[in-house]
């Protein structure tokens, strides 16, 4: 199965304390994350101002080429 990603845009990042000493982040987005049950990576974009999407997709839209 190919990659596909989502972007969200972030509204408010609360910093908090993790489990053994590291830094823990509760990040809240403008929509909820669109997380089935499989595990997923986050990563975040610093200076991104803007996202355009080429087409509208779901939780079960299949990944494709661009």
């Amino acid at each position: 199965m190919s990659p596909q990603g989502r972007f969200y845009r972030v509204v408010n990042v609360e910093e908090g304390a993790g489990t053994g000493g590291a830094a823990a982040f509760t990040i809240e987005t403008q929509t909820p994350l669109a997380f089935g049950p499989q595990k997923r990576v986050i990563v975040v974009l610093d200076r991104v101002v803007e996202v355009f999407l080429k087409d509208k997709f779901g939780q079960d839209t299949p990944p494709k080429t661009y």
